[in-house]
């Protein structure tokens, strides 16, 4: 009987358990199909500069997530975009960026970040590094065809995992790609975005984090809850 009981108990705290933990995806696709995009992210110089149904972000000023998200192991952030170069220039791509009153180094580019830099040409250098470019924080990935890689449109996605970003990058036409990853806790905010110069064209931005609400049930409540289930159940048995 007790056993009966016992599993009824348990069941129904897991039951409850599972209640309050429920998962939450957030989640954002921008192609800028009308010439716009949406309140999900904004542009630090206040203008969103258009090429068609593409963002081309001028004087690498940054368009990025108008609210900071901070990736973690167990809550990734996935985070993309489409890049076409119209011109031989430089792409940026922002992560874990802060938001201070100095956005900007010397050349322009996210001061307090984490980000890849992807030259169209160069032999089509491709690095990343954190905070600024520094020489000693700062990892060279160029793809094996050189500059020719970024000739047609070139998908990125970046995974972040808060110690570690997962990067690939596949050319749309050749299907060729460069995937690598980059370790660092680096974090100076939370925000997500790309940077341009007039030649790099941004189509298809997207965001995706799924991550686990914290219980409103506390381990040692929910510990309590079954302590005076089983001595409640003790109780019952003994009074037969």
């Amino acid at each position: 009987m007790l056993g009966r009981y016992l599993k009824a108990a348990l069941l129904s705290l897991t039951m409850l358990g599972a209640g309050f933990a429920q998962a939450e995806t957030i989640s954002s696709t921008e192609n800028f199909s009308d010439g716009s995009h949406s309140d999900f992210f904004e542009q630090t110089n206040g203008s969103a500069n258009m090429y068609g149904e593409a963002l081309r972000p001028i004087n690498r000023d940054i368009f990025r997530t108008s609210t900071q998200y901070f990736a973690t192991e167990s809550a990734p952030i996935s985070f993309g975009m489409t890049v076409s170069f119209l011109y031989d220039d430089i792409a940026v791509i922002a992560l874990r960026a802060a938001d201070t009153d100095n956005l900007y180094d010397y050349w322009h580019e996210p001061l307090n970040s984490v980000y890849l830099r992807v030259h169209s040409f160069q032999g089509g250098h491709t690095g990343v590094s954190y905070n600024t470019n520094l020489d000693d924080t700062y990892e060279q990935h160029n793809p094996d065809s050189g500059e020719s890689f970024y000739d047609s449109p070139v998908r990125i996605e970046v995974i972040d995992y808060g110690t570690r970003i997962d990067v690939s990058m596949t050319n749309l036409v050749t299907n060729e790609m460069n995937n690598f990853s980059y370790e660092t806790d680096y974090s100076a905010g939370g925000y997500y975005g790309v940077v341009g110069d007039g030649g790099a064209v941004y189509d298809d931005v997207t965001f995706t984090q799924s991550e686990s609400l914290v219980s409103n049930v506390s381990a040692p409540l929910m510990v309590s809850i079954l302590g005076l289930v089983l001595i409640g159940l003790g109780r019952r048995k003994s009074s037969y």
